[in-house]
């Protein structure tokens, strides 16, 4: 009889920040944020956005401003957050509902178990 991969994995000790139980992964979640206009400053947004990201549990590990269209750019942000933190929804609108953020796209989402 084969045993379902969860209860294959070993358990985390007591000192994990997950506070043991079973293994579960660590979540690595690229975000593409699109200013409102080419005249906000990308290092603020990056700084707020970062600020909502850290709020939310997750830990960002890097970011880049890409060329979009028609002079505009767009602020690229990639965090890992712990698996069992859920549903991104509550971060997006939180991100969406600073001022100079027109749009907040989840780009792609990878596990990493550790």
């Amino acid at each position: 009889m084969l045993l379902p991969l969860f209860l294959l994995l070993k358990r985390r000790t007591s000192n994990n920040t997950y506070g043991g139980g079973l293994i579960m992964a660590d979540v690595y979640v690229t975000l593409q944020v699109m200013p409102t206009s080419p005249d906000v400053s990308m290092d603020t947004l990056r700084d707020a956005v970062s600020e909502k990201i850290t709020a939310f549990g997750g830990r960002v590990t890097e970011h880049a401003v890409k060329p979009f269209a028609f002079g505009l750019q767009s602020l690229e942000i990639v965090f890992v957050m712990p698996e069992e933190k859920g549903d991104l929804e509550p971060l997006e609108k939180d991100i969406a509902g600073l001022g100079d953020v027109e749009s907040v796209q989840v780009v792609r989402v990878s596990r990493a178990f550790g």
